[in-house]
């Protein structure tokens, strides 16, 4: 699928500079930007966002941190977005880093990517800023709260001459935007380069796929150090005009929707499977649960005879979400196609899809029109992308695509094979170029007798077992013999509602059955429970290698 140039109006978006401007230039005083403030809702215009953006950037500038890495730890905020692009419009790299980081690592990180600065929300006596300072001298910090020791951003704003600043210079296309971190599922954490071009095509593609509805309000959820949440959730949303509503995080997240009335939201699948157990829980709770399946099979019916009034028969559900969300993007780890179909019975698109930090990140999704229950979509547009499969393995080439890894040349030239970047996910292309992921390389299990079991796969179908809440599928050692072992954290919901005591026994009833209809080297031999969720990264992705190294 190729797009239309011609009849894009963000196609010329080279740069992140670029990204402001087009949302100052075309929605001037429309709100780019809703936060409460106490009792008083705050907002800033389009115009607003780029001025103080390029306050922000002039007062780097002075700081001579002109192409300079400086590192940026923080929640959602004003702050945040305007510190986000000061950095890019004053020439320096953006290092966008997890703020959930032990005090060792962040440092690791900041060393790693040799910050010259950190713009961090710094509370008072702060330990891992003193921890910081005292291993890394000369490191300038700059506050995104309130603070009496450093530099506070809303303070450098409101100082400013009230002149618009105007003469800052314009970045290369081809210049380094950001060095941003992979979530680190597997170990060590590698700074992914990216450039101005890279960043900006992939929005453009993130655009693309989202669609031309006329979505009003968004709320970000997701991390800020995410490349999924920063082109998706927050670049555009600035180029289609979206009014970016910051909520108070996940915890509150049904208040903020019933708050801002988000049409579009970007999710991953734990966020969106927490809401389908909401909605669930109050039908039940107010015992509507059986009338609402018998509306979704009417709804069902209606919908093949071309009748839509699915936003009519569940308004009691929509209003969970605020009573306008139109669209869920979601990415980032499997998603069931049940599911899926669940939100769209309900009036609410899913565009499931596939993405990776190096690839700026969208490959591939569904969108408005072009949607397969489980795969992940058409694969990127041309000239933006191009994706092939080789040994099963997808690998990705074009201007999305990163040149590799920021003072690693080992890992970068492990990452290429004749130009094409191997994202190390297994997958196949159907003949229409949508793309189906079925596992990952490293998460490839090679048994004893040399069969390859694909960990994802199977983690799919035994997850289908109603009293499984998280499931990893990996192998244990017995002797001399690898077991293929399935370790779970139980529904423990389930568990009460259906007074199930021998949860051992249960699964191992459950787990015969699924077994008995796969090849003998897929069964899985011996299941362990935990009593705990598994421990995940920001982005909601299972750590498998603590899991594997238990």
């Amino acid at each position: 699928m190729d797009l239309d140039l011609k009849n894009m109006d963000y196609a010329n978006i080279k740069t992140l500079k670029d990204v402001i401007s087009f949302g100052a230039e075309t929605y001037g005083q429309k709100p780019a930007v809703k936060w409460q403030n106490g009792r008083a809702l705050e907002e800033r215009s389009y115009f607003q966002l780029r001025s103080d953006s390029y306050k922000v950037a002039a007062y780097l500038r002075e700081l001579e941190l002109k192409k300079d890495h400086i590192a940026i730890i923080g929640d959602m905020s004003y702050e945040w977005l305007v510190s986000f692009y000061g950095i890019s419009c004053s020439n320096a790299v953006i290092i966008p880093i997890d703020k959930q980081l032990s005090k060792e690592d962040i440092t690791d990180l900041l060393k790693k990517s040799e910050a010259a600065c950190l713009i961090y929300e710094v509370a008072p006596k702060s330990e891992i800023v003193e921890y910081i300072q005292k291993n890394i001298e000369a490191l300038k910090i700059i506050s995104l709260r309130e603070s009496n020791e450093f530099p506070y951003i809303a303070d450098i704003i409101l100082k400013s001459p009230k002149k618009v600043v105007t003469h800052l210079p314009e970045p290369e296309p081809d210049s380094l935007a950001a060095i941003v971190f992979t979530s680190g599922t597997t170990g060590t954490s590698k700074g992914v380069m990216l450039t101005h071009k890279n960043m900006c095509s992939g929005v453009i593609v993130a655009c693309h796929f989202v669609g031309k509805e006329d979505f009003k309000t968004t709320i970000p959820v997701l991390p800020t150090y995410h490349m999924y949440e920063i082109t998706t959730g927050i670049q555009c949303a600035i180029v289609i005009g979206c009014t970016i509503c910051i909520g108070r995080g996940i915890k509150y997240l049904t208040q903020s929707m019933k708050q801002y009335k988000p049409s579009i939201l970007i999710l991953v699948p734990m966020i969106v499977e927490m809401i389908h157990k909401l909605i669930w829980a109050e039908a039940k709770k107010s015992g509507k649960d059986k009338k609402l399946k018998r509306l979704m099979a009417v709804a069902k019916i209606l919908t093949r005879l071309g009748i839509d009034i699915r936003r009519k028969l569940f308004k009691s559900v929509l209003e969970v979400f605020g009573g306008e969300l139109l669209t869920i993007v979601c990415g980032g780890a499997p998603l069931s196609a049940d599911l899926m179909e669940e939100f769209q019975c309900f009036g609410i698109q899913v565009n499931y899809g596939y993405g990776i930090t190096e690839c700026s990140p969208v490959v591939a999704s569904n969108m408005p029109g072009h949607n397969k229950p489980g795969s992940v979509g058409p694969i990127v547009p041309f000239p933006y992308g191009m994706v092939k499969i080789l040994n099963n393995e997808i690998l990705v080439k074009g201007p999305i695509v990163t040149s590799g890894y920021y003072n690693d040349p080992q890992a970068t030239e492990e990452s290429y094979v004749d130009g094409w970047y191997r994202t190390g996910d297994l997958g196949y292309l159907d003949k229409n170029n949508y793309l189906y992921i079925t596992g990952r390389i490293k998460n490839l299990i090679i048994l004893d007798n040399g069969e390859n079991v694909s960990s994802e796969e199977l983690e799919t179908v035994f997850g289908e077992v109603p009293l499984v809440k998280e499931i990893v599928i990996h192998t244990s050692k017995n002797k001399e013999r690898l077991l293929l072992t399935a370790t779970v954290f139980p529904d423990e919901l389930y568990l009460k509602e259906n007074g199930i005591m021998d949860v051992q026994g249960e699964l191992e009833k459950e787990f015969f059955q699924i077994n008995s209809n796969l090849p003998p080297y897929k069964r899985v031999q011996l299941i362990k429970l935990r009593s705990t969720e598994f421990e995940k990264t920001g982005s909601g992705k299972i750590k498998r290698h603590l899991i594997c190294s238990e």
